[in-house]
């Protein structure tokens, strides 16, 4: 099976009203990237953490939460494998799968869309801002 997907059309029109406080740990900061790519995509965050392989979906998914927990808050590979249940080389290999697909339209729009969402994610992975929120079948989720 392609490990390439098709998520139709994905767009993100995120609007930032205010600054969550600030997410002090390595862990939390690496929950909370779980948590908004499990809620994107529509799995449950236990399905990321399942240490048994997955369908596709959710090891990309699994893979765009490690990228984004790499690249967007700078945690070491070892720190998000310790959370995650993987070792850092497998972390390695996730990253290095979605950096060689970030010019690709579609998963461009989906880090972009989830990179935007991060900061506004609270130390209790709940979303404390309005605006709209975006989700992997193109759907938008306004705050009320």
């Amino acid at each position: 099976m392609d490990d390439r997907h098709k998520y139709g059309e994905v767009h993100c029109d995120a609007k930032v009203l205010s600054t969550s406080p600030p997410i002090n740990s390595h862990q939390q900061r690496c929950e909370n990237v779980l948590r908004v790519v499990a809620q994107y995509f529509g799995l449950r965050m236990i399905d990321l953490l399942a240490t048994t392989r997955r369908e596709s979906k959710v090891a990309f998914a699994r893979q765009i939460a490690m990228y984004l927990a790499h690249t967007h808050y700078s945690i070491p590979m070892g720190h998000i494998g310790e959370t995650i249940g993987r070792d850092r080389t497998t972390v390695g290999f996730g990253i290095r799968k979605i950096e060689d697909r970030r010019d690709e339209t579609d998963i461009d729009v989906i880090l972009s869309c989830l990179e935007m969402a991060l900061p506004h994610v609270g130390a209790n992975g709940v979303h404390e801002t309005g605006g709209t929120e975006c989700s992997a079948d193109g759907d938008h989720h306004g705050a009320a």
